[in-house]
């Protein structure tokens, strides 16, 4: 099989493109019924611009001196920087686990996306 390269054009990103940083936390849930739940709140209280729940996954743990083999619900969250501590503390409070996964990472993205990410504000009732 050959050997394919990427060409990336050198202007792809600007400068001004990779200032551009947001919050990308990866977390998970026991179910979609609480995920969704979660999710939808966080982006009701405008602390995340985005959810991404995925399909079921087998997450394989140590828990309390215990091997453990369940099946959970990724979720990517994007979320403004500026509002990643409130993030955090609501998500903490509502999560179902005792010990929830948060995962968060600094992230470069486009300069419009992230300007739309930022610009995240909560939903009139």
């Amino acid at each position: 099989m050959g050997k394919t390269s990427l060409k990336i054009p050198k202007n792809f990103f600007s400068h001004s493109d990779m200032e551009n940083k947001i919050a990308v936390v990866l977390t998970t849930f026991p179910d979609d019924k609480s995920a969704r739940k979660t999710a939808l709140s966080m982006l009701k209280e405008g602390l995340a611009a985005c959810a991404q729940i995925g399909g079921e996954i087998a997450s394989i743990y140590c828990w309390k001196g215990k091997l453990c083999d369940e099946r959970e619900i990724p979720v990517k969250l994007k979320i403004p920087l500026g509002k990643l501590d409130a993030a955090r503390e609501f998500f903490l409070r509502d999560h179902p686990y005792e010990c929830p996964q948060w995962i968060a990472l600094e992230a470069e993205a486009s300069q419009s996306y992230a300007k739309w990410v930022d610009e995240t504000r909560p939903l009139p009732d």
